[in-house]
């Protein structure tokens, strides 16, 4: 890793945790819910919830959990401080991932043959205003599993294309199980890697559709079955 690029990873967390440091209680709707859910989690002994009593309205929970039962080991104390920087250090970690991802695709094809041209992906990565924005969803300034679904997006894809140009089964698996995580993790998640794999499976491969099979069917396990009532619950949102 070059200079520069450690330079704009440690600005890529500055930039995103200094809202923070100065509003230190900026809290919004989503965070309030993820911090909610997480809490009940760990109240159940850190099992997955079928439904919760404290809303009005009798529910289902088709949220995915995975990010909240994470979320559940730390104490409401250590929640709360994490809330701040989560974004920040996720997002961070991102930016690490989209470097190493320019790297590899530079050292295989060559990419406009600019030797700088992981450090300027990086750059973008770091200083867009898409990946800094705020309003409806907050992405990278509060507490959601968002970017934490991005990671794990981001390395599915990463490790399909490298199994694609090596062949080595072990990646494949890796693939899967990284997206089988992504469907019990974030809805966004589940939305882009069934779209972006039907997608690439037209474009690029068909191996993308054995992988988003294999993800659903390691999340099938990973959930014992929740899953299935997770897709159920996204479509009827959607609907509705």
């Amino acid at each position: 890793m070059s200079l520069v690029a450690i330079v704009l990873i440690g600005s890529c967390f500055f930039i995103r945790l200094i809202p923070r440091i100065i509003l230190k209680d900026l809290l919004v709707s989503d965070t309030y819910y993820h911090l909610f859910i997480a809490r009940k989690i760990r109240d159940n002994g850190h099992r997955r919830l079928d439904t919760v009593d404290n809303f009005v309205i009798q529910n289902v929970q088709t949220y995915p959990y995975f990010f909240h039962w994470l979320l559940s080991f730390l104490s409401t104390q250590s929640l709360r401080k994490f809330e701040r920087v989560c974004g920040a250090l996720f997002d961070t970690i991102l930016a690490v991932i989209v470097y190493f991802t320019a790297k590899y695709f530079q050292s295989q094809w060559d990419v406009a043959r600019l030797s700088m041209l992981p450090e300027l992906v990086l750059l973008f990565f770091t200083v867009s205003p898409v990946m800094l924005r705020t309003g409806d969803g907050p992405r990278c300034y509060n507490c959601n599993p968002r970017i934490f679904g991005s990671i794990l997006f981001q390395l599915t894809l990463l490790f399909v294309f490298i199994y694609l140009q090596q062949g080595d089964w072990w990646l494949l698996m890796v693939s899967m199980v990284l997206g089988g995580l992504i469907f019990i993790s974030v809805i966004f998640g589940i939305q882009s890697i069934i779209f972006f794999s039907l997608f690439l499976a037209v474009s690029y491969s068909p191996v993308f559709l054995s992988v988003l099979g294999g993800s659903f069917i390691c999340a099938m396990v990973f959930s014992r079955g929740w899953s299935l009532t997770i897709i159920k619950g996204i479509f009827k949102h959607l609907v509705f």
